[in-house]
């Protein structure tokens, strides 16, 4: 199994190799006049939600090649690398207190593709009309896995995944948000909801509507392939424009769970 991952690997490297090297010498969509897409107008306005542990670093790479390439204005923070404290929701007064506030109110920005608590109304303020909303989501057991290794959960709680799955969620005992945020139904409460709300499935049922209205294009990490074509088309980019590597991958060695444990995180997981 070991050599057949092996295998697997260096002809998925080979495979990136040559789109690279067969695009390699293709302009960049920007120059051309002749591509068809869905939206034929380039876009200059992107908002990014930036969701955890769902592959968005490696997508938040590619709009951040696109800026770099067309000379665009990106919502930063003074310090740090999010927008705010992702307890509290995205607002648009936090962003005007920037130190070159006075420009863009001039310029305009063209790119939001950081972490941040999610809030569409506050977006739409801070990025100005026509602006291209995309996210990227995951299968909700896959992205927990990912997340209970990356935060350490196993020290928090002091077990590891499956003695968590077996003593806290079969057990039924409370279960804390790490930080207020981070651990069940993350990916909701990236997108806005506070964590008592993912619980409530009224309310999850409304915010996917929600999502569905306000976005444009929802990525999926598990058709990750799938998705970047569809991104290339809505932002009028070639293949070349959505090629990327792998990024903030995982690599510690992770618990294998049978089916009884998956189906037990499924239950409990949106």
């Amino acid at each position: 199994m070991e050599a057949f991952r092996k295998i697997v690997g260096i002809l998925s490297l080979f495979f990136v190799i040559s789109m690279l090297l067969k695009y390699q010498d293709q302009p960049s969509q920007r120059n051309q006049t002749n591509r068809e897409c869905s939206a034929p107008n380039p876009k200059t306005k992107i908002a990014f939600m930036k969701t955890h542990k769902t592959g968005s670093t490696s997508v938040q790479n590619i709009l951040f090649r696109l800026a770099y390439r067309e000379e665009w204005n990106l919502v930063m923070p003074s310090i740090g690398h999010t927008l705010g404290d992702m307890v509290s929701h995205l607002h648009a007064d936090s962003i005007s207190m920037v130190p070159w506030s006075k420009m863009m109110e001039k310029q305009g920005y063209n790119m939001l593709a950081l972490h941040t608590k999610w809030d569409h109304a506050q977006a739409k303020l801070i990025m100005g009309e026509e602006t291209v909303y995309i996210t990227i989501l995951r299968d909700p057991v896959e992205q927990f896995v990912s997340a209970f290794y990356f935060y350490k959960f196993e020290k928090i709680f002091q077990t590891g995944l499956r003695g968590f799955i077996k003593k806290y969620i079969e057990g039924g005992r409370s279960i804390p948000w790490v930080d207020k945020r981070k651990g069940r139904n993350q990916q909701l409460i990236d997108l806005g909801m506070e964590p008592h709300q993912t619980l409530d499935e009224e309310q999850v049922l409304t915010k996917i509507q929600e999502v569905g209205n306000n976005f444009n294009l929802v990525l999926i990490l598990e058709k990750i392939d799938e998705s970047l074509v569809l991104l290339a088309d809505l932002l009028c980019l070639t293949l070349k424009d959505v090629t990327s590597l792998k990024v903030n991958e995982m690599k510690l060695a992770k618990e294998e769970l049978d089916d009884h444990e998956k189906d037990v995180l499924k239950s409990w997981l949106w």
